[in-house]
């Protein structure tokens, strides 16, 4: 009893202190790669500075003497006990002992990529699309917020290295289910991670939600759904972010309000009562303001 809390005490020291410390350190140094291709495999040069890229940031040292004297043996044993009862974690995964010990574990025994072994481990456990919102759920934890940040990085690349679409992303999140439930929806966060990392790799073919949601759901619909859901507390100031993005986008497209006008189909007799006339009016006050100070793209 006294080695297994020393083993425990050595392994949360070891999660916290040398596992997190490490994430840290790989997190910043994080190297641009070229253009992914739109299979499903990444081109053999970009799979090779992925590599490179993973083989200097994920690198973790185990402590020696954490290691000798049979330690490592008696710790394996721990973990493998508690490895079969992650799964009643639930949620709370992160923020069990046993999560801890099992992640030191994997950290001792896995000599390059151990956060794509860890997402890889979970992901074949509870699903890719289980582990996102897990992994989303806990950044909003303070106690849990840097290794579930450092974890969904790590799945937002392997994700990118596995080929997986922008529709795959949408539909393992379950942001392509209807455009009325997409700002309720907590993984929205996890799409703005996938895209940050998804520009990161791509340089010259940057993206942004705005752009997604829009190739999902189309300009008309995104437009009235963000106007509806201003007027609803819990969504109010998501919606007006993304509001401010639509119209940003539509002005760097060189959209005038007549374009919205004729998008919105309003009509001159019926414009009055029609509900999306808000759109239109926030629009043609943001082109006011904005017009002189923005260059529209090309198409």
């Amino acid at each position: 009893m006294r080695f297994l809390s020393q083993a425990l005490l050595g392994a949360f020291v070891l999660t916290a202190a040398t596992f997190d410390s490490a994430l840290a350190i790989a997190d910043s140094k994080v190297t641009a790669v070229h253009s992914v291709s739109s299979g499903r495999e990444l081109p053999a040069h970009q799979n090779r500075t992925l590599r490179a890229a993973d083989d200097e940031e994920e690198r973790l040292i185990i402590p020696k003497t954490f290691l000798d004297g049979g330690k490592l043996d008696k710790l394996t044993n721990l973990a493998k006990t508690g490895v079969s009862k992650l799964d009643k974690a639930g949620d709370d995964l992160l923020r069990s002992p046993k999560f801890s010990v099992w992640v030191s574990y994997m950290t001792s025994i896995t000599k390059k990529h151990p956060k794509t072994a860890i997402v890889k481990n979970l992901a074949s456990r509870y699903g890719d699309d289980t582990l996102a919102r897990m992994l989303e759920a806990a950044k909003r934890d303070p106690g849990t917020t840097k290794i579930a940040t450092r974890l969904q990085v790590a799945q937002m690349r392997d994700w990118i290295r596995e080929g997986k679409s922008f529709d795959d992303v949408l539909a393992l999140l379950k942001l392509d289910d209807g455009v009325d439930k997409i700002l309720a929806n907590p993984a929205l966060g996890t799409l703005g991670v996938y895209i940050n990392q998804f520009n990161k790799i791509n340089p010259g073919k940057e993206t942004n939600t705005i752009v997604r949601l829009t190739v999902q759901f189309g300009n008309e619909a995104l437009a009235k759904m963000l106007e509806a859901a201003k007027k609803v507390p819990s969504t109010e100031k998501l919606a007006k972010e993304l509001q401010v993005a639509q119209f940003d986008q539509w002005l760097a497209e060189g959209a005038k309000p007549a374009t919205i006008w004729k998008m919105l189909n309003m009509e001159k007799a019926t414009w009055m009562k029609n509900p999306d006339a808000d759109v239109f009016y926030g629009y043609v006050a943001f082109y006011k303001s904005h017009k002189s100070i923005v260059t529209p793209t090309t198409p």
